[in-house]
């Protein structure tokens, strides 16, 4: 069972991202929508590569390596493809900065110390998640209630997720859907719900207004 979820996700993450690309108004529109479909495909595909593939030792360090650094991609992808498109400059840049410059910080931290203690390995996830707090009122007046609604849920499956992982509870079926499976299906949840937050929301504010 691990990892058919992120195989299943990948799939369709690219699918929709076809969709998101084709349906954005603009160049611009377009190329965040390029980056946020890159960053959260690649974490579900380097997920399925990982937990799905028979690796030699060597090769399953790295590819443990890509997918731990793909997470902190998903985070900014889904940064640029929400948050780029309907706030105002000057928020847009500070958050992009901090989003983007704390997702290869993570990957820094991330890539030289694989074998860091689970709680340490989901503090810069959460915290390079969470990094938009400042922005929370911008986003709250662009999305309106039920943009802002998914996004807040989003974050906080999101963070669900990385808990259940640093527990390693929930476990209710270890050998078929154990904590690892239901740390999966937060991401894929999470994933939707700003999915969902990205096409019905956002594209269409952009459509018709110019930020």
């Amino acid at each position: 069972m691990r990892g058919r979820l992120h195989q299943v996700a990948f799939v369709l993450t690219l699918l929709y991202g076809i969709f998101l690309v084709i349906y954005a108004p603009r160049f611009w529109p377009k190329v965040a929508m390029v980056i946020y479909t890159l960053g959260v495909a690649g974490m579900f595909g380097s997920s399925t590569l990982l937990h799905r593939g028979k690796w030699s030792l060597k090769a399953h360090k790295r590819i443990r390596r890509l997918d731990h650094s793909m997470i902190f991609m998903a985070i900014a992808g889904t940064y640029t493809g929400l948050g780029s498109l309907v706030l105002p400059p000057i928020s847009r840049t500070v958050m992009l900065c901090l989003v983007w410059g704390g997702a290869f910080i993570g990957i820094g931290l991330r890539l030289g110390w694989m074998n860091a203690p689970r709680w340490a390995v989901i503090t810069p996830y959460v915290a390079v998640g969470w990094v938009a707090l400042g922005a929370l009122p911008g986003l709250y007046h662009a999305l309106g209630v039920t943009g802002f609604t998914l996004m807040a849920f989003g974050g906080l499956i999101y963070t669900l997720g990385a808990v259940v992982y640093a527990k390693k509870k929930p476990d209710p079926w270890p050998k078929v859907f154990g904590f690892h499976e239901v740390f999966h299906a937060c991401t894929v949840v999470a994933a939707t719900l700003f999915a969902i937050d990205v096409g019905a929301i956002v594209l269409p504010l952009v459509s018709t207004h110019h930020f």
